[in-house]
């Protein structure tokens, strides 16, 4: 239990500053953003600067696994294709 209230502690601080954060799911890969920031997305969760900035990499892990061509999300049923509905911010 311990060890649960120093992550949140951690996230409490992270967000005082300003930080955005992003569950990465199980996509282990870097993303780039378009204003150029390289995102590694192997830990479980990202901390970005903006709230831009997470949007956009929550749509490209959306992206990701919506397309055909890379492995869907591995909770999905892999006989019906994984659909990504972006939504407006």
């Amino acid at each position: 239990m311990a060890d649960s209230g120093a992550r949140l502690l951690g996230v409490r601080l992270l967000m005082a500053d300003s930080k955005h954060i992003v569950m990465t799911g199980p996509v282990k890969k870097t993303f780039v953003l378009s204003n150029g920031v390289e995102v590694d997305t192997r830990p479980d969760l990202v901390y970005l600067d903006t709230q831009e900035e997470a949007a956009e990499l929550a749509k490209l892990i959306g992206e990701y696994h919506a397309d055909p061509q890379t492995p869907t999300h591995p909770d999905h049923d892999e006989e019906t294709p994984f659909v990504y509905t972006p939504t407006e911010q």
